[in-house]
């Protein structure tokens, strides 16, 4: 069912005002960055560091060398629930709902700003050119990328149970309800719907310019992003317990009724499916036209993305794949990196990170690698060539 645009006046973005938070902290060792002090503050960055030592010969291994270590500011008891690395910063959002944006080049903290309640359910951050976008179940806070000042909050139309995707001026959010949602970033309101059969918890997912969401019934959908009509429908037999991703083939699922889909924005329909012998969680990845994805029974499993064709499985390996460094597949568990070789899927190096919760590798191919710890200490690691 579409809903259709509803007719409204543009807005101005408004500044109201800055608000920051944190302090500057001499570090020791060569740590640079803020740190919050206070009752409500986290360990100064000093105890963090001490209680998240580099393993340097680890990081070797996989043919990274430490480039520095930063400290985003995080109340006490906060962890890290978002990070994203951008050409030129890092942002992080932490459970106590202070966003922290950090200089990617040394790991300096330039600002922080709290939003919201500590109760308020926040799902992480984008960014839309000079802007950092805050998506919390109900709102959006924009902030200016140079120094946090916060410039609007924008009301969403319904609650929504993930961070968009942008495309354009449009944020594309999946909502408790049912419907895809087409939240219009220059008006700041809903811009269009499309109603589904159950609630979407997964973030939809962009498919060669349009955007893809799958509800909980596993009811699937590719959307025109500019006029919220349908390009592509299908059911399958079961929800997610993950994210769907895309490419220019078309939208991958992995289901909880044991199978993968490919959802064709051409035909409109399913174009090919990939059979488990259990229900699939892990987090699928697209690269350069391959499928990375866990599978129970088949352990870390490549697939051609046109076809579905099964390209190699490798039984031992756990995890999502997190990056490409010089044709060798980089796999995180949770506890442990995995280097693979691209094309045979044969494990070639295998380390422990102790105290690391997340990776990202950005680029994908061939890109710096930065590392998260629960407490908040962020690790810039470069390519040892």
């Amino acid at each position: 069912m579409n809903i259709s645009t509803s007719g409204v006046a543009r807005r101005t973005l408004r500044a109201v005002g800055a608000v920051t938070a944190g302090a500057l902290l001499a570090l020791s060792a060569g740590c640079n960055g803020l740190s919050s002090t206070g009752p409500g503050a986290a360990a100064p960055a000093t105890q963090r560091a001490e209680r998240a030592p580099v393993n340097h010969d680890a990081y070797a291994t996989l043919g990274y060398r430490i480039t520095w270590r930063g400290f985003p500011v995080m109340s006490r008891g906060g962890r890290i629930i978002d990070f994203e690395v951008f050409d030129d910063v890092i942002v992080v959002q932490e459970s106590g709902t202070t966003v922290t944006l950090m200089e990617e080049a040394t790991g300096r903290n330039r600002w922080s700003t709290p939003l919201g309640q500590r109760l308020t359910r926040f799902f992480g951050t984008v960014r839309v050119g000079e802007r950092i976008l805050c998506s919390s179940d109900n709102e959006l806070f924009v902030l200016g990328i140079d120094t946090g000042e916060l410039l609007d909050r924008q009301n969403l139309a319904l609650v929504v149970n993930n961070k968009p995707v942008i495309i354009g001026s449009v944020a594309i959010f999946g909502t408790s309800r049912g419907e895809v949602l087409g939240h219009n970033l220059a008006t700041g309101y809903r811009h269009w719907g499309y109603m589904l059969d159950g609630a979407i918890e997964s973030r939809p997912t962009i498919v060669n310019g349009l955007v893809g969401a799958v509800s909980r019934r596993g009811d699937m959908i590719i959307i025109d992003p500019a006029s919220g009509s349908s390009r592509a429908r299908d059911q399958i037999f079961g929800g997610l317990d993950n994210n769907p991703v895309g490419d220019e083939e078309g939208m991958y699922v992995a289901g909880l009724d044991q199978s993968i889909y490919c959802l064709s924005p051409v035909s409109g329909r399913i174009s090919w499916r990939h059979r488990a012998e259990a229900p699939i969680t892990a987090q699928p990845v697209i690269h350069d036209g391959t499928l990375y994805i866990e599978i129970p029974g088949e352990g870390l499993t490549a697939l051609d993305g046109a076809t579905g064709d099964h390209l190699w499985s490798s039984p031992d390996v756990r995890g999502r794949v997190v990056g490409i460094s010089d044709g060798r597949i980089i796999t995180w568990d949770g506890s442990h990196a995995t280097l693979l070789d691209m094309d045979r899927g044969d494990v070639l190096e295998r380390v422990r990170l102790p105290g690391i919760e997340r990776i990202i590798v950005a680029p994908f191919e061939n890109g710096d690698m930065y590392t998260a710890t629960r407490d908040g200490v962020i690790a810039k690691l470069s390519p040892r060539r």
